[in-house]
């Protein structure tokens, strides 16, 4: 098991969504205040104690997910209520993720992993992985097949 790095993660999500990174977060569905908010929970962010970047190091990027067919299923999910646009955001040195839909953070945190390392110390970032796995299974995986794909871990 391994922890993916910002351009697996975006190849791993890629082959589930539709979606395309905006140029500039700060031109895009963003106000100045959220884009400062996002940024000051990538700093305090578990995935940031291992890295201790500084506002400033920080490079968000912000993916749009349209409508589409291959999409639908995060439009369905009722934590998107009546979203017009699903966005997600990724820190690309600590992978901090955040979204407006929680099926697509929980699915790119699955995606995301852990490292064996994690696995062996119960670290705060194996803790939140087995959190968000929990949660992802008793609300979106009914099959058990989904994204969870690491032998039970």
């Amino acid at each position: 098991m391994h922890r993916l790095d910002f351009d697996e993660l975006t190849r791993q999500l890629a082959n589930l969504y539709d979606f395309f990174e905006a140029s500039d977060p700060e031109d895009a569905a963003l106000t100045a205040c959220s884009l400062n908010m996002y940024r000051q929970n990538a700093l305090y962010a578990v995935s940031n104690d291992a890295h201790h970047l500084s506002i400033a190091d920080m490079k968000l990027h912000l993916f749009v997910f349209p409508h589409s067919e291959r999409n639908s299923a995060i439009y369905r999910d009722t934590s998107s209520g009546d979203l017009q646009k699903i966005i997600l955001i990724v820190e690309a040195n600590t992978c901090y993720i955040a979204s407006n839909c929680n099926r697509l953070y929980l699915e790119a945190r699955l995606l995301l992993g852990v490292d064996e390392h994690d696995v062996q110390k119960r670290t705060l970032l194996y803790l939140d992985y087995q959190c968000c796995k929990k949660w992802y299974r008793e609300r979106y995986d009914e099959s058990g097949i989904g994204i969870l794909r690491d032998n039970g871990r």
